[in-house]
């Protein structure tokens, strides 16, 4: 009789992920958590890049309050009970939800000049540096879809 030495670890592993499944999704495929993103720095801003599969400008907010913490807010709108022309859904993996990320920005940024583009799934938003910054009151930031990304 031959022994898969595998067998063990892959048992393990598939409890493992057994357990942790719930915590990360609802039954329902529901996903609420964080936005995975990326944070470079150069010589004259910050950029932030933000995965937003699937989502348009319009399911985005992005806002600045007045103690310089930038807060995203996404939404993915759910699935619907049947598929395209009426087909019947047999799987649904993709998750919706709502997302949410906060920053604390520096206080050499300009908060005045920040913008933000979203372009094939992916929300970028630049924020240029200066000298010194200014106190400001909340504000929202508008979302562009234009070709160009905001990292130019």
């Amino acid at each position: 009789m031959m022994h898969d030495v595998a067998s063990p670890f892959s048992l393990l592993m598939r409890e493992m992920d057994n357990m942790m499944m719930p915590s990360l999704f609802s039954e329902n495929g529901a996903a609420s958590g964080r936005l995975a993103v990326d944070i470079e720095e150069n010589d004259t801003s910050f950029v932030i890049r933000a995965d937003v599969p699937g989502m348009k400008a319009s399911d985005v907010k992005v806002q600045l309050s007045p103690d310089n913490v930038l807060s995203i807010d996404a939404e993915r709108s759910s699935h619907t009970e049947e598929g395209e022309k009426g087909g019947k859904l047999w799987k649904v993996e993709r998750t919706y939800g709502s997302y949410h990320r906060s920053f604390a920005v520096p206080d050499h940024v300009d908060v005045n000049a920040i913008t933000a583009d979203v372009k094939d799934g992916v929300l970028s938003l630049l924020l240029p540096k200066v000298e010194k910054a200014e106190t400001h009151a909340v504000r929202m930031i508008p979302i562009g879809t234009a070709d160009n990304a905001a990292t130019e």
